[in-house]
């Protein structure tokens, strides 16, 4: 048996006595110096104590080399809340498992401001790239923030700076509950002056004030705010009004696995992973000029979590690679009869029972293509089918005129269950 137990703010007195008793009767301790420290009264003379390992990953094998051994994990407040709850649940089986759950970290936080948290968006920079706090940010929200040595108050007042936020307020909050806690509030301007060493580990709190609107709150980005060249938002892009309709027909859910092929610079797949942390985006493109812009694309909008790119040439070996999809999007198919191949190997060696196929097709060779793919597996009882098209305002000798884009049809196959 493994007990993992949350040690709440530093307080013995919020242990259960059976969570005690666990503390008392077992083999080893694994928990970091404070931590042990804090339970030191309850710990009998022979128990093994040692360090989390570093890193993380090391943890499994740690265990099953004392699987012989009742083991005791340490943890901050609710395991099972951004905390070591969730890796022991994907790498131990649960039977094995027995949680004590104690309050977190981030309500004592809040509660040492006064302020409810019942509305809060909680995020874990904790081993994480900085840069992932972007499709989060949003205008007038309340935010609560694990931090690490790569996250201090100064790098997320730069980060709220740079994203158009700069009248935000933070509460740097360290070492709650012990006789060393720190409550400390903080402008944006206070902080990117500040030298201030903090605690690696502690909680940010901000709350989001300014214009913002450096990134969008609300689907569709506007095509000039990816890099894309020499003109931003004109290289090859899937444009605004394509890719909102686009993603309206592909219908993500949470934990879907999805393939943009032919990602070009990444306008379908940085939108798509935006709006969808839940969801895994894979971004195949074979052309190295675009692959550079879709990299930079990436970075620009904090989708480095759930965007995954992958080079190389569709359909052929780079399919291996990437995990069975959901939901297919293909805006780029190279030369000759490209696209009917990479049709016909999604269709019949990747895509999962229910999934679908989105095709964007300018132009009439790939809409033959498309067609010729539905005719020979017979599929038109699975077809959708929108075409767009749109125009732009631009300015001749003077005047304002509409300039029409190039329509596109969208055509969406949906993969039947067969019975």
């Amino acid at each position: 048996m493994i007990n993992i137990i949350g040690l709440g703010a530093g307080d013995l007195s919020t242990l259960s006595e059976e969570a005690r008793d666990r503390i008392r009767n077992c083999g080893l301790i694994i928990g970091s110096k404070r931590q042990r420290e804090l339970v030191a009264e309850l710990i009998i003379k022979d128990t093994l104590l040692l360090d989390y390992p570093s890193p993380i990953s090391q943890l499994k094998a740690l265990l099953e080399n004392h699987n012989g051994k009742t083991i005791t994990i340490l943890a901050s407040g609710d395991p099972l809340y951004f905390g070591i709850g969730a890796w022991l649940s994907q790498n131990i089986k649960p039977s094995r498992l027995h949680f004590f759950p104690n309050t977190s970290s981030i309500q004592i936080a809040f509660s040492r401001i006064k302020q409810p948290w019942q509305d809060v968006k909680v995020i874990s920079l904790h081993g994480r790239p900085l840069i992932s706090i972007r499709p989060h940010l949003r205008n007038h929200r309340w935010y609560g923030i694990f931090t690490d040595e790569n996250s201090q108050p100064q790098h997320i007042a730069k980060e709220l700076l740079k994203q158009g936020f700069e009248q935000s307020k933070l509460w740097v909050c360290e070492t709650l509950g012990t006789e060393t806690e720190k409550i400390r509030h903080f402008s944006v301007d206070d902080l990117l002056s500040n030298t201030t060493t903090f605690q690696p580990l502690h909680i940010t709190i901000v709350l989001t004030r300014a214009a913002g609107g450096i990134l969008p709150e609300f689907p569709g980005i506007a095509d000039e705010l990816f890099e894309t060249g020499d003109v931003a938002g004109r290289g090859l892009i899937t444009k605004k009004q394509v890719r909102l309709a686009a993603l309206t027909l592909l219908q993500t859910q949470a934990n879907e696995v999805c393939w943009d092929v032919g990602a070009g610079c990444g306008g379908l797949s940085v939108e798509w992973a935006f709006w969808h942390p839940h969801n895994d985006i894979y971004a195949i493109e074979d052309n190295k000029y675009r692959l550079e812009y879709l990299k930079m694309n990436q970075k620009k909008f904090g989708v480095v979590r759930n965007l995954h790119i992958f080079s190389g040439t569709a359909p052929y070996s780079v399919f291996d690679g990437v995990p069975a999809p959901d939901k297919v999007f293909i805006g780029g198919s190279g030369k000759g009869d490209a696209l009917l191949h990479i049709l016909n190997a999604c269709w019949e060696g990747y895509l999962k029972p229910s999934g679908c196929i989105v095709v964007s097709c300018v132009t009439e060779t790939s809409k033959y293509f498309v067609m010729k793919f539905i005719e020979n597996h017979d599929l038109y009882e699975q077809v959708e089918k929108v075409e767009i098209s749109s125009s732009i305002a631009v300015t001749l000798a003077d005047k304002e005129l509409l300039r029409p884009q190039l329509p596109v049809q969208l055509i969406k196959i949906t993969k039947k269950v067969v019975e």
